[in-house]
């Protein structure tokens, strides 16, 4: 994934603006069942990182998205 992202990566039109027109307003947070690793290279490479107040990935609590614990880890 390391190695492939940087140059395959891609995003759905519109999306990085929305992300940084609703980080003006709200604070953003992002939950995901993918690694910490995986999920900040994907947030340096489009350069979004700044917008996020939160950011929990699976190695971040212990039961994984088995019972949806990444979700509900942390409120922002």
């Amino acid at each position: 994934y390391q190695e492939l992202f940087p140059h395959h990566k891609r995003t759905y039109p519109g999306v990085i603006e929305l992300i940084r027109g609703l980080s003006k307003t709200y604070k953003l947070g992002i939950a995901s069942s993918a690694w910490k690793k995986e999920v900040n290279l994907t947030l340096k490479e489009f350069d979004i990182a700044k917008y996020f107040q939160a950011v929990i990935a699976i190695d971040d609590v212990s039961l994984g998205n088995l019972t949806g614990t990444p979700y509900s880890a942390r409120s922002v």
